[in-house]
């Protein structure tokens, strides 16, 4: 049996002007299921890109990559790609120019909520 994070089950409705809480109920159950809701609310941040690191014998710092903003940066590609796969063309023209999953979000919470309660 495959863990529950292996089946493949995106929101299957394409969100559209008219239709954001439709598709918001069906993409809140996956992220949440899949354990990453927290990219979108701030509970999981962003790291900073680089670390200090010591030297072991002088003390000195040193800047290095930071191994968790890589893997930050990786799982935010995924969720973003997977909103993206979600979108239709119209929508997705409009939110396209954002660089992370909250942003695109927040983008179609402020952007569409308004116009599907109508």
């Amino acid at each position: 049996m495959f863990p529950l994070s292996h089946i493949y089950l995106l929101p299957s409705v394409k969100l559209n002007h008219f239709n954001y809480f439709i598709w918001k109920a069906q993409a809140l159950l996956y992220f949440h299921g899949q354990g990453v809701f927290g990219y979108f609310d701030g509970t999981i941040q962003i790291p900073s890109q680089e670390i200090d690191v010591p030297h072991p014998t002088t003390g000195a710092i040193t800047k290095i990559p930071n191994l968790e903003y890589d893997h930050w940066l990786r799982q935010d590609s995924l969720i973003l790609a997977t909103i993206n796969t979600s979108l239709n063309e119209d929508v997705l023209s409009q939110v396209m120019s954002y660089t992370t999953s909250k942003d695109v979000w927040l983008a179609l919470q402020r952007n569409l909520s308004s116009i599907s309660r109508a």
